[in-house]
């Protein structure tokens, strides 16, 4: 199955979950895969929310987007921030005196969807223009705030991107004392003085041994129609410590493995790792040989362990490693 074997339709049934476990993994595997085919799902499925807004889904796609795709709190996030647009642009052209007259050519009787609002502006009216262009610059701020409070800590929209932090301490040397000799100026009457006995110069401390160089990342449940995250490592690096936040806490137990993505070797796997709370988000900390990592694209699939020990794939981490 490639890009352009699959069309548009099928896509949209792949966002809704109408799809079959076989199918919907091969599409998995594909948008992590290839990036264009990445971004058309991304678009297909910011279409789908802008239509579940508007009101626009047919009654069962309505009940498929709210029994599969709603089931996610970041999705739910992602349909907030469009109905948000929606309220805003509404109360602006309400506030401004704006009205639509339907029977002009291109006119509609909605607001366009926050994800597609720029393609409408150029062809309505200068000042319905200004009242969406501010609805819209409002709406990407406060999207864009909702990504920055996630990349420190608290989990509430969907970026996912990385934070990295290293820490290194190194070596403090102490300068050698040199021992200054005065000169005196020759005097007939007056006798040498004793010559000035040098001081031993000391050995300089023995420098302390450099920590290990450790990259830390955070990563976010990957959200459809968000860009991959990319993990920049510097090549001195020993350690990738990488936190993954999760979705369902619920498990007793988790295991994590890394794969390279498009061979599906097996790079690293950990053992049976506890959950932390961090901003009331439960994570898990992985620490990975850096020597391990090269400029790839990888996953890390997550397993939930059930009291009983029952395995359950829980999530799969898509990223790009750049060195």
């Amino acid at each position: 199955m490639n890009n352009n074997s699959i069309n548009d339709e099928m896509i949209a049934l792949y966002i809704l979950g109408d799809l079959s476990d076989e199918q919907a993994e091969r599409l998995d595997e594909l948008a992590i895969a290839d990036a264009e085919f990445f971004e058309r799902v991304g678009s297909i499925e910011n279409d789908i929310v802008d239509r579940y807004v508007n009101g626009d889904l047919s009654e069962a796609e309505s009940g498929r987007f709210e029994s599969h795709y709603l089931i996610s709190p970041l999705r739910r996030e992602k349909v907030k921030l469009a109905r948000a647009f929606q309220d805003f642009a509404a109360k602006t052209l309400s506030a401004e005196g704006l009205a639509f007259d339907s029977s002009k050519a291109g006119a509609t009787s909605k607001i366009a969807g926050f994800f597609s609002s720029l393609g409408i502006f150029g062809g309505a009216q200068p000042a319905f223009r200004f009242a969406m262009a501010a609805a819209a610059f409002v709406i990407v701020a406060f999207g864009g705030w909702l990504i920055l409070r996630n990349l420190n800590g608290g989990l509430k929209g969907n970026e996912v991107v990385s934070n990295i932090s290293v820490n290194r301490i190194e070596p403090v040397v102490q300068p050698s004392p040199r021992t200054e000799v005065v000169e005196v100026p020759a005097n007939e009457n007056q006798r040498p003085g004793p010559t000035p006995v040098p001081t031993p110069t000391p050995k300089p401390p023995t420098p302390q041994q450099s920590k290990p160089l450790i990259a830390s990342f955070v990563l976010s449940p990957p959200l459809r129609g968000t860009n991959m995250p990319s993990l920049s490592i510097p090549a001195a690096t020993d350690r990738a410590v990488v936190r993954l936040e999760l979705e369902s806490g619920d498990f007793k137990a988790y295991t994590a493995e890394l794969k390279e993505v498009g061979g599906g070797r097996v790079v690293w796997r950990s053992g049976r790792l506890s959950t932390a709370r961090t901003g009331g988000v439960r994570s898990v900390n992985l620490s990975i040989p850096a020597k391990s990592l090269k400029s790839a694209i990888y996953s890390i699939t997550v397993t939930g362990l059930s009291t009983a020990g029952e395995p359950e794939i829980i999530g799969d981490y898509p990223f790009r490693v750049v060195r």
